[in-house]
């Protein structure tokens, strides 16, 4: 019972938060720990805030940046080495980790992430030669969706890679929370403690290339979000959904790395 009440006072004092956000500050493993170069800088974001991100560099001649933004747990220590395959095909990758998680200092939340996604694709339009593309997964593709849809250098990105991301914050928090049988009857009063940031709207307005990804076996987002972030999204589109994977693990199929480099080379 003690659990429950925990549980329940999460919710009521954080807006359930705490389902979303789980950042990490160890570094868990370095890039050139498997050969490849990069190097740490920091990206100013909103009020004095500065995000800790690396520079994961190319190992062959530069045909872009990818900026990437990882999912709601640990901190581009972990997640960048499933991305890092694309600095073998001549893009470099800057990943960023948002306020609160890994050396950047600040708070994680829904505000915070799309104001610290938009400031680092200032910084990389800014700072790197085009072109420019944008990779999200998890929490990170649809806090992308949501950052992207009034963003105003929208048109100057060349494309955008969406991995295993949710169509709406209150839709995935009555699935979690209905997960837990002692509050599958709150579900639906739960979920209207979060901030719906509605990323299944926002695609609509985004005009730029998209690739959306997701795989069946995938059981923390059912990729059925993903299938319905593509149907409402306007063209152009691509939609790849793997039979195997698992959540975020789709770039580690042959068919995804593929259809994720094929978008990044008909679109540079």
């Amino acid at each position: 019972m003690k659990t429950v009440f925990a549980f329940l006072f999460c919710f009521f004092v954080s807006g359930c938060s705490s389902l979303f956000f789980h950042p990490a500050t160890g570094t868990y493993a370095t890039p050139d720990m498997v050969g490849v170069s990069y190097e740490s800088l920091g990206i100013p974001s909103a009020g004095e805030s500065t995000l800790h991100a690396w520079l994961i560099k190319s190992e062959t001649r530069k045909k872009g940046t990818v900026v990437f933004f990882h999912g709601n747990a640990e901190n581009i220590t972990t997640h960048s080495f499933g991305v890092i395959f694309l600095c073998a095909q001549g893009f470099d990758v800057l990943a960023v980790d948002y306020r609160g998680y890994g050396e950047s200092a600040g708070e994680p939340s829904f505000d915070n992430m799309k104001q610290d996604i938009q400031a680092s694709l200032d910084f990389a339009l800014n700072t790197y030669e085009k072109p420019v593309f944008v990779l999200g997964q998890s929490l990170g593709a649809s806090m992308t969706a949501v950052a992207l849809a009034d963003y105003p250098q929208q048109k100057e990105l060349a494309g955008v890679v969406f991995d295993s991301g949710f169509a709406k914050m209150r839709r995935i928090a009555r699935e979690k929370i209905a997960e837990l049988w002692f509050l599958y009857p709150l579900q639906y009063p739960l979920s209207f403690l979060v901030s719906e940031k509605n990323p299944q709207t926002a695609v609509t307005k985004i005009t730029i290339p998209k690739l959306f990804l997701a795989s069946e076996q995938d059981v923390v987002v059912p990729f059925a979000h993903t299938q319905d972030l593509y149907d409402a999204a306007v063209s152009p589109k691509t939609l790849l959904i793997t039979p195997a994977g698992g959540h975020i693990l789709t770039m580690h199929t042959k068919d995804g790395r593929a259809a994720v480099l094929d978008f990044l080379e008909k679109n540079k």
